[in-house]
């Protein structure tokens, strides 16, 4: 996964917002909420609200694996972070 372009060049952090921008850059592992958020830094609650939006989005995914669910990018999701973070 290529590292994201310095804030200020950062295209995808500009159209869907920093959080967002990092959950997505993040799900290639795979995470739960609760990894990404640890992640990330901040309250589980952020980032469920943050990944509800992104799946209505269409952008990720969340699949039942036992006791947690793991979230993925969708095509969708993976082609907007492919053309952004040229």
């Amino acid at each position: 996964m290529q590292e994201p372009p310095a804030e200020s060049r950062d295209a995808l952090s500009h159209v869907a917002g920093r959080v967002r921008a990092r959950i997505l850059r993040y799900l290639p592992h795979r995470p739960t909420v609760s990894e990404t958020a640890a992640h990330l830094n901040c309250a589980p609650a952020t980032v469920t609200y943050h990944c509800h939006q992104l799946e209505d989005a269409g952008l990720l995914v969340r699949e039942r694996r036992g006791q947690s669910v793991r979230m993925s990018l969708t095509p969708r999701g993976e082609a907007l972070v492919e053309l952004l973070t040229q």
